[in-house]
C-alpha cells in the first residue's frame, strides 16, 4: 500500500541507468512553460496487476489550477503571483487497504520554484498515517518542515536552494521541451518523510508508445518519461509516465500533453476522464 500512495510522491519500479537518454546539452530548466488551461482535472482509475489480471483497486484524481494572488495551504496564506496549484486526492476502495485515503497540495511560481506542499495520507491502519507541511517561503537558504504522525509532530528545516517539490514533479516534467535532442533534467527534490534533498534525473524511454485509456477507450500515441531518484546513498528507484504526443479536446478546448498513463511496479494509474470546468 505505501507504494501506492507514495507513487504520487516519487517512488518506484527498478530500472537499469541504460534506459534513461543521455545528458543534454540544452538546460530544460530554463525552458519550462505553464502553456495549459487555467484550470484541467483528470481522474485516473488504480489498476493492480498479477499477471494477465488486472484488478481496479481505487481512484486518483489530479488538479492544475493557475492562480495569482493569495491561496491557503494548510491553513496559512501564501501571496503567489503568476504561478498554479496542484492537488491530488486518491481513493483505495479495493484490497487490504480499503478505505484509505491520500490528499497533497503543492503552490509553486512561473519557474516551478516552490511556495508550500502539503500531504496528508489517512490509512485503514492508522499507524501508517501521517501529515507533511513543507513551507518554502522563510528566509534565508532553509525551508521549514513540519511531520505529523502517530509519534507526534516534529518540526525541522530543510535546504530549499535549487529544490523542486515531490508534488509538482509529473507537472514540471510535462512543462519541458520533449522534442529537444537528446532530452533530459536533472534535479534536486526532497525526501517525503525528511526533506534530505535526493537527484531526480530524467529521461526518454520512447517517442511513440501505444497506450490504451478508460478515456472513451481511446488509444493514445505518447512519449513515455522515466524518472530516476537517487539518494545520498546511492540506492535509486524510478517511475514512468506517459504524455500524449497529441493535443486532446475537452470541453471544446484543447489539452496539451495531458498524462495518459503511469506505471509502477504492479500498479498503473490509468486515465478516465478529464474536465476543464470547475465543479
Amino acid at each position: 500500500m505505501k507504494k501506492i500512495i507514495l507513487v504520487i510522491m516519487i517512488i518506484a519500479i527498478t530500472m537499469t541507468a541504460s534506459v534513461l537518454v543521455a545528458c543534454s546539452q540544452v538546460n530544460q530548466l530554463n525552458m519550462l512553460s505553464m502553456g495549459w488551461l487555467d484550470y484541467e482535472c483528470y481522474t485516473y482509475n488504480i489498476y493492480h496487476t498479477e499477471g494477465n489480471n488486472s484488478t481496479i483497486i481505487g481512484t486518483m484524481t489530479y488538479t492544475y489550477n493557475r492562480v495569482d494572488g493569495e491561496v491557503e495551504v494548510n491553513g496559512k496564506k501564501f501571496n503567489q503571483s503568476h504561478g498554479a496549484m496542484i492537488e491530488t486526492k486518491l481513493t483505495i476502495s479495493g484490497g487490504e487497504y480499503s478505505g484509505s485515503t491520500m490528499e497533497s497540495v503543492v503552490i509553486f511560481g512561473s519557474t516551478f520554484v516552490p511556495t508550500a506542499s502539503y500531504k496528508k495520507f489517512v490509512c485503514s491502519d492508522s499507524s501508517l498515517s501521517y501529515t507533511s507541511f513543507a513551507d518554502y517561503t522563510k528566509s534565508g537558504k532553509n525551508g521549514s518542515f513540519t511531520y505529523s504522525d502517530e509519534n507526534g509532530e516534529k518540526t525541522s528545516e530543510f535546504k530549499k536552494s535549487g529544490a523542486y517539490d515531490n508534488e509538482c514533479l509529473y507537472t514540471l516534467i510535462r512543462a519541458s521541451v520533449f522534442e529537444t535532442n537528446n532530452y533530459s533534467l536533472s534535479m534536486r527534490v526532497p525526501d517525503n518523510s525528511t526533506y534530505e534533498l535526493r537527484t531526480v534525473t530524467i529521461g526518454k524511454m520512447a517517442v511513440d508508445s501505444k497506450i490504451k485509456a478508460d478515456y472513451h477507450d481511446t488509444e493514445f500515441t505518447c512519449t513515455a518519461i522515466a524518472a530516476r531518484v537517487t539518494s545520498k546513498k546511492g540506492s535509486s528507484t524510478t517511475h514512468t509516465a506517459y504524455y500524449s504526443n497529441e493535443p486532446i479536446k475537452v470541453d471544446g478546448k484543447d489539452i496539451v500533453k495531458p498524462i495518459v498513463q503511469i506505471i509502477e511496479g504492479n500498479y498503473k494509474f490509468v486515465l478516465s476522464s478529464v474536465t476543464t470546468i470547475k465543479a
